[in-house]
């Protein structure tokens, strides 16, 4: 049953400061290319592949940059929701037993949740 669908927080944690890195780096790019425009670099044929390159590209990078920044936040409010059903249920197995000694759970090994913890066992 638990091995049909996991969710690894660890790896959404991963995702999210990739993704995060990404708008940021858009955002940098483009405003480079904006303080590097025409007349800027020193070289005509430059300065021209800037402009056209700004024009043409920067509404799409405007779009990357913006829906990466709201996948961002999607994002990071379903890894905090599954943090916290997961520590609620944590939290019921261990009252209940769960094969725990002490309470105490053991910290989960790398891509498993405390629940496939509990439910294997471990």
């Amino acid at each position: 049953m638990s091995g049909s669908f996991k969710v690894v927080l660890s790896e959404m944690d991963g995702l999210f400061k990739k993704l995060d890195s990404c708008a940021g780096e858009m955002k940098t790019a483009m405003n480079a290319m904006k303080e590097t425009g025409p007349g800027r670099t020193g070289h005509k044929s430059l300065d021209s592949a800037c402009d056209h390159f700004q024009s043409e590209w920067s509404y799409g990078i405007e779009l990357i940059h913006k829906n990466t920044a709201g996948i961002t936040d999607v994002l990071g409010a379903i890894r905090d929701n599954y943090k916290t059903v997961e520590d609620s249920i944590t939290d019921a197995m261990k009252k209940a037993g769960g094969g725990m000694t002490n309470g105490a759970g053991p910290v989960p090994a790398k891509g498993n949740s405390n629940i496939s913890n509990v439910l294997n066992g471990a």
